[in-house]
């Protein structure tokens, strides 16, 4: 599992009142929820640098505190369309340790706002089949969110040859 699911698999969320502080994120008709500890920063959108020959979710290369860093839609990565007023941009921390990619934007619908999740939030066949992105689902404030698979993020951005510059 990915490492930011990993904070909230069973063993490591175990009871309801162990809290895991995170960033529910709006997109387009869905919601990704993120640990704090992976977010390096939430930055306001600019236009990235176009990617030739990219898919249609890499949207291209953002400039970010001096490095060009992968923006994504991860909407279009899991098959929704992607919205067309980009708000914000989640810089989230890889965590692999790998130097050449250690960071990856998400485009935003909205402004995130702080949540907290507990083991008895994630159900226990949480892993989501339908796509490889997402690692798992959860209930927040009855409103479905979604734990993206960072891992899998990151493998996929390094097999189209991209690094951090």
């Amino acid at each position: 599992m990915t490492a930011v699911a990993k904070g909230t698999e069973a063993g490591n969320v175990a009871t309801s009142e162990a809290k895991v502080r995170c960033l529910l994120v709006p997109l387009n008709k869905i919601t990704l929820i993120v640990p704090n500890a992976a977010v390096a920063e939430v930055t306001g959108y600019e236009e990235p640098l176009p990617t030739p020959h990219a898919p249609r979710w890499l949207l291209g290369m953002m400039l970010w505190r001096g490095r060009t860093i992968p923006l994504i839609s991860f909407e279009r990565m899991v098959g929704h369309e992607a919205h067309d007023s980009h708000s914000r941009v989640v810089v989230l921390n890889t965590l692999s340790g790998r130097p050449e990619l250690p960071f990856v934007g998400v485009s935003t619908l909205g402004i995130p706002r702080l949540a907290q999740i507990t083991g008895d939030m994630v159900s226990e066949a949480a892993r989501d089949q339908s796509t490889a992105v997402v690692a798992c689902r959860v209930e927040v404030d009855g409103e479905t969110a979604v734990i993206p698979d960072v891992d899998i993020i990151e493998k996929m951005l390094l097999h189209l040859g991209l690094r951090v510059g």
